[in-house]
């Protein structure tokens, strides 16, 4: 069962691939940041296609479901789930079956 707590995405070898070199940059959909401060910020992200998100390299945070449903890497979620997404886990599939509304929680700069 759902006990409502934030669930890590288990991937076996999320260490072993990890990429050391520089990286073109996040491949995370462009967000509307709805708030920061010195301790967080939250983005505001849609998706309604299949495509590649990337892990921030050097900080996790949280997507918190509002809307929607579909699949992290074949995770399934849908409205009031919320998965913890390791620092530098790397690029994974977000596969939405329905449009997709989320928020980013992270804490603020790189």
């Amino acid at each position: 069962g759902d006990d409502g707590r934030p669930r890590a995405l288990h991937l076996d070898r999320a260490v072993e691939v990890t990429r050391l070199e520089p990286h073109p940059g996040p491949l995370r959909p462009p967000g509307d940041t709805l708030v920061t401060c010195d301790y967080f910020t939250v983005e505001r992200l849609r998706r309604a296609q299949a495509g590649p998100y990337e892990s921030d390299p050097a900080r996790m945070h949280l997507l918190v479901f509002l809307e929607g449903r579909g699949a992290l890497e074949g995770e399934p979620y849908h409205a009031g789930d919320v998965y913890l997404i390791p620092a530098a886990l790397g690029t994974f599939e977000w596969r939405p079956t329905e449009p997709t509304l989320a928020l980013c929680a992270l804490v603020p700069g790189g």
